[in-house]
């Protein structure tokens, strides 16, 4: 039973690998193009963003990057609205620590309109 057990486990992992290999580099760009469509458009897919996009996939997932996307794209600090009109990018975004503080909702406006991220 327990052999059954970390076989079926070993499966389950195997197949979550196999979904996360189909998705492409490209997907994730046409979802930023979609969801963000106030940050700067991406003209090339680099071998640098390629290789960030798909170790994201492996750290987080592709569905915690669609929702770090949704939520950077609703974020008026990240579109602009900040004392610079400083913006992110895909580059920014693709940045490990960049990435979980905006799924964490670091950049998520605040319930009384403040726009400041909260960092502390």
């Amino acid at each position: 039973t327990l052999r059954v057990t970390l076989r079926r486990q070993e499966e389950e992992e195997e197949e979550e690998e196999e979904e996360e290999e189909e998705i492409k580099p490209k997907d994730v760009v046409d979802e930023y193009h979609r969801l963000c469509p106030d940050l700067p458009k991406v003209r090339k897919i680099s071998e640098s963003r390629r290789r960030s996009i798909k170790a994201r996939i492996r750290d987080i997932g592709h569905d915690s990057i669609i929702e770090a996307l949704e939520k950077a794209g609703s974020s008026p600090f990240l579109n602009g609205n900040n004392d610079r009109g400083w913006k992110a990018d895909l580059d920014w975004l693709l940045k490990e620590a960049n990435l979980v503080k905006t799924l964490e909702g670091k950049y998520t406006q605040k319930e009384n309109g403040s726009n400041i991220p909260d960092f502390f």
